[in-house]
């Protein structure tokens, strides 16, 4: 149903995911014992309600391959629009609230290079999706 290049977008999607998880999961190592219970509670709602931008993003993305090409692509790069303004303000807003709570230097290293694996697999399915659409 879908070409190659589709597949290998969603598969770069997941490693960037897997990645950026695992390295968090290491950063979190970093952290003391009164870090950690810092962030549990000063993130909990951003953990909770953080997935509900992003599943409206997908609704979009599937909603839009039923119609005419003529409003399609709008709407997608639209979409992407979205989710690339939803990812920098969340990515903002995280990296202001580490620096107020005073999280260790390391740990926020370490969570941006997490976070860049995330966004690397965001870009390769984009590029991919992009790349399928403009055929």
């Amino acid at each position: 149903m879908f070409p190659p290049i589709f597949y290998v977008g969603i598969a770069g999607l997941f490693a960037g995911l897997i990645a950026s998880r695992v390295l968090c999961e290491r950063a979190v190592r970093l952290l003391s014992a009164q870090e950690k219970l810092t962030l549990l509670d000063n993130f909990s709602r951003l953990r909770a309600y953080g997935a509900i931008p992003l599943l409206l993003v997908a609704g979009i993305f599937f909603a839009i391959a039923s119609l005419p090409e003529s409003i399609m692509l709008p709407l997608y790069f639209g979409g992407w629009a979205l989710l690339a303004g939803y990812i920098a303000w969340q990515s903002l807003y995280v990296h202001k609230r580490l620096r107020e709570l005073g999280i260790s230097e390391a740990y926020r290293a370490a969570f941006t290079r997490a976070q860049w694996c995330s966004r690397a697999g965001f870009i390769a399915l984009f590029a991919c999706m992009t790349g399928v659409i403009l055929r």
